[in-house]
């Protein structure tokens, strides 16, 4: 496999995590968990980058995937004062 297709195959892995860890921390009618979803999509892409994926392109994700969220998502910052 060479380097794009390992790349391609993390960002659609990430893609699927980052959505359920999304759905895991909506709560109906009554809104998203926005501290939880920080926490845990930052924990997230410190993985993503062990695998390859650069913060930029875990963002890129992320905002893609989430726009409606792209305000409240802290990445990068510590889940104490993301909150």
């Amino acid at each position: 496999m060479n380097k794009e297709s390992f790349l391609e195959t993390i960002r659609q892995q990430f893609s699927d995590e980052i959505l359920e860890v999304y759905n895991e921390c909506a709560h109906g009618g009554q809104g998203v968990d926005v501290p939880q979803l920080n926490q845990r999509l930052n924990k997230m892409m410190a993985h993503a980058k062990h695998q390859g994926l650069s913060h930029a392109e875990f963002e890129e994700l992320v905002k893609m995937l989430l726009p409606s969220m792209a305000d409240q998502v802290q990445l990068g910052v510590p889940a104490a004062q993301a909150a």
